[in-house]
């Protein structure tokens, strides 16, 4: 586990993250990792906020699953079709230059077309997705710095290099 003093992670280097829990409890971050946490959802049963921020989640159809470690009830499993888990509308849109994003998905249907990861609505901050239609077989994140225009401008989205993903297998991605 990372216990160093240090909670700086500069470009060139990495970190190995771990949280241990059991289908019993709910998996607690270091206390160095909590500094300047907005939000984390260890879905230990629900979509709630651990950071104590109360940034909580609403569940709109997904289904609790089994996470990576084997525990059940703490992940979300969604049909692709309406399901989600929505925040506060002014949480992705809160005006944040400086921040990073770390999501772990696993994907068991890789040639279905437009899968959110996450996404803002209305549609003028943010969005993170595998196998959208402009940019078949790739993860895509957009930014919009013009939140005027009120919708995506998919012209300007950032398809990711590697792409090299397998069905059923639990990936980390962390966006900054």
């Amino acid at each position: 586990p990372f216990l160093g003093e240090d909670q700086t992670v500069c470009a060139g280097t990495s970190v190995s993250l771990s949280a241990s829990g059991s289908s019993s409890a709910c998996p607690t971050l270091p206390t160095n990792l909590q500094n300047g946490l907005v939000g984390y959802w260890p879905f230990c049963g629900n979509a709630n906020d651990a950071s104590g921020n109360a940034n909580n989640g609403t569940v709109n159809g997904a289904t609790l699953t089994t996470d990576r470690f084997g525990n059940t009830n703490s992940a979300y499993s969604f049909d692709g079709v309406n399901d989600f888990i929505s925040l506060t509308p002014s949480f992705f849109n809160n005006g944040w230059n400086n921040y990073s994003i770390s999501v772990w998905i696993s994907i068991s249907q890789l040639n279905q077309i437009h899968q959110t990861i996450y996404n803002t609505s209305p549609h003028d901050g943010e969005a993170f997705s595998w196998n959208h239609s402009s940019n078949p077989s790739k993860f895509v994140f957009w930014k919009n710095q013009n939140t005027s225009l009120g919708a995506w401008n998919i012209f300007n989205s950032a398809p990711m290099i590697n792409n090299d993903i397998s069905a059923d297998v639990w990936t980390n991605f962390v966006i900054s």
